[in-house]
C-alpha cells in the first residue's frame, strides 16, 4: 500500500492563519472601501449642491442688478430723449453695462427707439460699437422669446478671441417695445473661474453655454439642450437637485439649481472616475498595507509554529525510539505547556516501561532456569529408569535360564 501524503501540523496551522487573516484583510478593506465610496459620494453631492446654489445666487444677483438698471433706463427713456443729460449724470460711472438699446416691434421690423453704449470696456478689446453691430447680428434679439419668458439671456460673445466676452439680458416692457442690455461677461466668467474636479458652468435661456470653468469654451456658444443633466434641470419642477447619471461611458455626480430669471440654470458635475481616483489610491495604498500585514503574519505564523511543532517532532522521534527498544534518552523539551507535561509523561511512561521490561526479562531468566533445571532432572530420572529397566531385563533373562537349566537337570 502506498504510503499517505504527509501534511505536518506546522502547515495545517500557516494555513488556517493565512486564510483567517486574508479573510479578516480582504473583509475590512471591503467595509472600508464600501464606506469611504458612500461617504464620499455624499460630500461630492453636498459639494456640487453647494458650489450651484452659492454660483445661483451670485448669478441671480447679477442678473437683478442688471434687471434693475434696464427698468430705470426704460423708466428714463421718454425723460431722456427731452433732456439727455439726466440720463448721462446718472450712468456717468457705470462700469458694467456696455451698451443699452430699446426696441420696439411694429409688424415684420425692429424699430431702435434708444440706445446708448459706454466704450470703456471695449476699448481694453480695441473694440468699437460697429463690433458690437455684429455681436448682434450673430446674436439676434429674439422677440417673441423675451415676450414669453419676460427676460430673455443670452450668451453674446464671438468666438474670436479679440471680442469682449458679453451676455445680453433682454425685458419685456410692453407687447411692442423691449429693452436689453449687452453686459460684460469677465466679472460672470470669474465666478465660475474655480478650479477643483468639479464642472461648473450655467446655460442661457435657449440652453446654450453662457458660462464655464473652461472661459474658452464660452466663446464657442455650444448648445447644451442635449446634455443630461440640463434637459434633467430644464424638465425638473424642483428647483435644486443632485442626481448621478451616465453622459458618454462616464458616470458623473452633478447638481443643477435654476436661478428662476430666464430659464438660466447652474450646474455642476464631477467624473465619478475623479471622484473617487483618491479613494482608489487608497484602496491600492491600503492593499499594499495588507499584503505586509498578511506577509508579516505569515512569518510570525511560521516562526511560532515551527517552536510549536518542534516539541510534537521531538515526542514523535523519541516516540520511535523507545519502539526500538531505546530508553536510554529522556525526553527533553524547553517550554512550559501542556507539550512539556506531555513529554514529562512520556519519560514516566518510558521509566516505567524500562522497569517493566526488565522485570520480565528476570522473570523470562528464571523461568528459563527453571526450565533448564527441570529438563536435566527429567533427562536423570529418564536415565534411572532406563537403567533399572535394562536391569529387569537381565533379571528376566537369568531367571529364564535359570528355570530352563532346572528342567534340563531333572
Amino acid at each position: 500500500m502506498a504510503n499517505r501524503l504527509k501534511f505536518p501540523i506546522r502547515y495545517k496551522i500557516l494555513a488556517v492563519l493565512s486564510v483567517v487573516v486574508v479573510a479578516a484583510v480582504a473583509f475590512y478593506l471591503y467595509l472600508a472601501a464600501k464606506l469611504f465610496y458612500e461617504d464620499k459620494t455624499v460630500l461630492i453631492y453636498e459639494l456640487n449642491q453647494n458650489n450651484v446654489r452659492t454660483l445661483a445666487s451670485d448669478v441671480t444677483s447679477d442678473l437683478r442688478r442688471v434687471f434693475d438698471k434696464l427698468k430705470l433706463v426704460s423708466g428714463l427713456v421718454s425723460e431722456t430723449s427731452r433732456n439727455p443729460e439726466i440720463f448721462s449724470s446718472l450712468f456717468a460711472d457705470e462700469d458694467e453695462l456696455v451698451r443699452v438699446v430699446v426696441l420696439k416691434q411694429s409688424e415684420d421690423r425692429q424699430e431702435v427707439l434708444f440706445s446708448h453704449v459706454w466704450p470703456k470696456y471695449l476699448e481694453v478689446y480695441k473694440s468699437t460699437a460697429t463690433d458690437l453691430d455684429r455681436v448682434r447680428e450673430r446674436f439676434p434679439i429674439q422677440f417673441q422669446r423675451v415676450q414669453e419668458l419676460g427676460i430673455w439671456v443670452k450668451n453674446a460673445t464671438l468666438a474670436e478671441a479679440t471680442s469682449p466676452p458679453l451676455f445680453t439680458v433682454a425685458v419685456a416692457t410692453s407687447p411692442t417695445t423691449l429693452i436689453y442690455a449687452d453686459v460684460r461677461a469677465d466679472r460672470l466668467l470669474e465666478t465660475f473661474s474655480s478650479g477643483g474636479i468639479a464642472k461648473t458652468y450655467a446655460v442661457d435661456s435657449d440652453g446654450f453655454l453662457l458660462a464655464d470653468s473652461d472661459q474658452q469654451l464660452v466663446r464657442l456658444s455650444k448648445s447644451l439642450v442635449q446634455d443630461s443633466l440640463v434637459q434633467v434641470a430644464r424638465e425638473s419642477k424642483v428647483k435644486s437637485e443632485v442626481r448621478r447619471y451616465s453622459e458618454d461611458g462616464h458616470i458623473y455626480l452633478g447638481s443643477y439649481s435654476q436661478v428662476g430669471l430666464g430659464g438660466v440654470v447652474v450646474l455642476s458635475k464631477v467624473e465619478a472616475e475623479a471622484a473617487f481616483a483618491a479613494a482608489e489610491r487608497l484602496i491600492r495604498k491600503s492593499m499594499v498595507y495588507a499584503l505586509v500585514v498578511v506577509t508579516a503574519a505569515f512569518l510570525i505564523a511560521l516562526f511560532f509554529s515551527h517552536s510549536l511543532t518542534e516539541p510534537i517532532q521531538t515526542l514523535l522521534e523519541a516516540t520511535q525510539r523507545i519502539a526500538r527498544g531505546d530508553f536510554g534518552q529522556p525526553i527533553r523539551v524547553g517550554s512550559r505547556d501542556e507539550l512539556a507535561a506531555l513529554a514529562q509523561s512520556f519519560n514516566s511512561m518510558t521509566v516505567d516501561l524500562q522497569s517493566s521490561r526488565a522485570q520480565i526479562e528476570e522473570y523470562s531468566r528464571d523461568l528459563e532456569r527453571k526450565v533448564h533445571d527441570r529438563t536435566v532432572e527429567l533427562e536423570r530420572q529418564n536415565v534411572a529408569i532406563k537403567e533399572a529397566q535394562e536391569a529387569l531385563v537381565r533379571t528376566t533373562r537369568l531367571a529364564s535360564v535359570g528355570e530352563v537349566a532346572g528342567r534340563a537337570a531333572h
